[in-house]
């Protein structure tokens, strides 16, 4: 297993412990497809703990990510 730095370790715990959506997520992707840009907002909201931690751990580099 890697040994990744404690920022993404934390970062981690934080996105495996984020607020679950309200509703399915294909409900909230077809908001988006359809343009509404309340549901892009709930998107970003409800996804961007866990796709930060993916792009850390990916390239590495916070900055990066």
């Amino acid at each position: 297993m890697r040994d990744f730095p404690t920022d993404v370790r934390s970062e981690a715990s934080r996105a495996g412990n984020a607020w679950a959506p309200p509703e399915p997520t294909s409900a909230l992707a077809e908001r988006v497809r359809k343009g509404d840009p309340s549901a892009e907002d709930e998107l970003v909201r409800v996804f961007r703990a866990r796709v930060l931690v993916m792009m850390r751990v990916r390239t590495q580099e916070a900055d990066a990510a």
